[in-house]
């Protein structure tokens, strides 16, 4: 009879087995229709024409909105340069046609405290924006003298950690994360050292941007986002395909090893589609 018990147990088991594989691929879907795909808009200088220039644009990618790359940098020599977010009134309209979830600005001083300052005063706008994360590029490392950037490697990962440490506390209060996004030529070679980084600022509000083409310059994609998993705030897919008015949902249309490996890791924030979108001229029609 024991044989026949031992039998029943592992039946049972299996049942258990396939029961739980079936949970994990419906989590696993779930997820994926979760994420929001957005497309990168550049060189648009204000929400207004934003949503009013990239609608159709919007629309024709079957995105959930944008990644909105703002046209002046933060944090720049001179106070006259400095970015300051213009009036919020409106922004978060919910009826609005296209939706701002995401915002990437460059912050282009090496001093920790003018990035933090000028950082915690567009977390609040951004957060009027409907933004789910900031993407943030720091400035690289200098290849020649008269170049602005860090001296030395280590000057730069001091920044990189000192600018999450000092800014997780404002991200947490306006519910917009930090992202930093490695830039080539900068300090972020390895997802190893990052990790590192990123944990000793020990908040959610802060991460990174994953941007493939970038990655792939220095290393593994894939490396990168297994090692980094639910540090990830956005993940930029390669810009190997084309966008097609098929009405099917991006993620089905973006069947890239990169989408699939999110898929393994049921990542669910921001995924930006590999295409850009730059504002129409004013004499166009």
């Amino acid at each position: 009879m024991r044989p026949r018990a031992w039998a029943n147990d592992f039946g049972g088991l299996l049942v258990k087995a396939e029961e739980s594989s079936l949970r994990e691929g419906t989590d696993t879907k779930r997820r994926a229709t979760m994420r929001q795909h957005l497309l990168r808009i550049e060189e648009v200088p204000t929400p207004a024409e934003v949503r009013s220039d990239c609608a159709e644009a919007v629309a024709h990618a079957g995105a959930d909105g944008i990644e909105w790359v703002l046209p002046s940098p933060i944090a720049c020599s001179g106070a006259n340069k400095r970015f300051r977010p213009t009036d919020t009134s409106r922004l978060d309209d919910p009826s609005a046609a296209v939706r701002i979830l995401a915002v990437a600005v460059r912050c282009e001083t090496p001093i920790v405290e003018e990035g933090v300052e000028s950082l915690a005063a567009l977390l609040p706008w951004a957060a009027k924006l409907g933004a789910r994360c900031v993407n943030v590029t720091i400035p690289p490392l200098q290849s020649q003298c008269d170049q602005a950037g860090f001296a030395r490697y280590q000057d730069a990962l001091n920044f990189a950690y000192g600018l999450l440490h000092s800014i997780r506390f404002a991200a947490e209060d306006t519910g917009v994360a930090v992202a930093l996004e490695p830039v080539i030529g900068g300090c972020l070679l390895s997802p190893v050292e990052l990790r590192e980084i990123i944990d000793n600022a020990n908040s959610w509000a802060v991460g990174l941007v994953v941007d493939a083409d970038r990655i792939a310059a220095v290393g593994s994609v894939e490396d990168w986002l297994k090692t980094l998993t639910h540090r990830i705030h956005a993940v930029r897919l390669p810009r190997d395909g084309t966008v097609e008015s098929t009405g099917a949902p991006p993620g089905d249309r973006f069947d890239t090893p990169v989408n699939r490996l999110l898929d393994e890791l049921c990542y669910d924030r921001v995924v930006v589609l590999p295409m850009r979108e730059r504002a129409r001229s004013r004499g166009e029609g």
